[in-house]
């Protein structure tokens, strides 16, 4: 995986602050598999990110990361499927163009790797996340009712989406 010529690296422990000031915005949070939480509280959360996965970011003109995924990818018969976690974009750098540049580079790269399926997982009330998602052709194939739960809404439960992009369905 060429991650340095889409402008990508893996994560490293330098990025810890960067990291867990995306992950605990408001605006992220919520749609993720942790709460928001102090530095100290992040640290096993972020040790979890590095290992189950590849975290790659791509940093900013300012040289702060800007944008995060954790790209998993699968094996054997499933060899041509890659899961995509985690991803998100710093707030500052929204409407810009930053996430959708990301995420196309992304599946650029992907696709150049073999895969062919991508998979992901967005909450059910991430409707801005679902539309960005359905504008680059993945797909909603199916929805894990009351699947997660928020430590600010409690006895709430909330569904997610499972999506998939096909290359045999690109348009």
């Amino acid at each position: 995986m060429d991650l340095a010529a889409y402008a990508m690296r893996p994560a490293t422990q330098g990025d810890f602050a960067d990291l867990h000031a995306i992950f605990t915005h408001q605006s992220v949070s919520p749609y993720l598999g942790f709460e928001p939480c102090d530095a100290e509280a992040f640290q096993p959360i972020f040790a979890e990110q590095m290992a189950e996965g590849h975290l790659v970011v791509r940093e900013g003109a300012d040289g702060r990361v800007e944008s995060v995924v954790k790209i998993i990818p699968n094996g054997r018969r499933r060899r041509h499927v890659v899961y995509l976690g985690s991803l998100a974009v710093h707030w500052e750098a929204r409407g810009r163009g930053v996430g959708r540049a990301f995420l196309r580079d992304l599946m650029t790269l992907l696709q150049g790797d073999g895969f062919s399926r991508i998979e992901i997982q967005v909450a059910g009330d991430n409707l801005k996340a679902i539309a960005f998602f359905k504008s680059f052709g993945f797909e909603i194939e199916g929805t894990h009712y009351d699947y997660f739960c928020r430590a600010d809404r409690p006895g709430e439960l909330f569904n997610a989406h499972f999506m998939a992009w096909l290359a045999t369905r690109a348009r």
